[in-house]
């Protein structure tokens, strides 16, 4: 799964290799779209991250609305071509201003540990694009619990390799 755009969109399509070095593209490309317009996700979907459970594929995945305000989205497939988003998107949003997250929440990361989903995802306010990150939890897929810890992650002092940007 990965993220592309014509220029235009920014969307997420799905390429299959049987070796990991000779990737082919799917010929429904893309997967999964922008919104409509107006929408939390009108301008992008982008950066999938992809379980297979119980038989079927979860992805999360970052979107932005008209102004770049970040989102996580769920979306679920029998097999990984034809997904479905969930009804009730965004599942992480951005916190109330003022906040180090306020103006993006978007997925970085996914993994479950016995019956726990962890999210590590980017965080950016309105006053700071560089960003930092995030731990949120799960035990649903769906609703998630920002840790009283957050940011997790932040940018490095002046000087250091990384100073600028998380």
């Amino acid at each position: 799964f990965y993220t592309a755009t014509d220029g235009t969109r920014i969307s997420i399509g799905v390429a299959t290799s049987t070796d990991g070095i000779a990737w082919t593209k799917y010929s429904g490309n893309p997967v999964l779209t922008a919104g409509t317009s107006g929408s939390w996700e009108s301008a992008a979907v982008a950066g999938p991250h992809v379980l297979f459970e119980n038989g079927q594929f979860l992805m999360w995945y970052g979107a932005a609305d008209a102004t770049g305000r970040g989102r996580t989205g769920f979306a679920i497939s029998p097999d990984g071509f034809l997904w479905t988003k969930y009804s009730a998107n965004p599942v992480l949003s951005c916190s109330d201003s003022p906040a180090w997250d306020d103006a993006g929440a978007g997925v970085a990361g996914i993994t479950k540990v016995d019956s726990v989903y962890y999210m590590i995802y980017k965080g950016w306010s309105s006053t700071d694009s560089s960003g930092a990150l995030g731990l949120a939890t799960s035990s649903d897929k769906i609703h998630w619990v920002k840790t009283a810890a957050n940011p997790v992650l932040v940018k490095g002092s002046p000087g250091a390799w990384d100073d600028y940007a998380i």
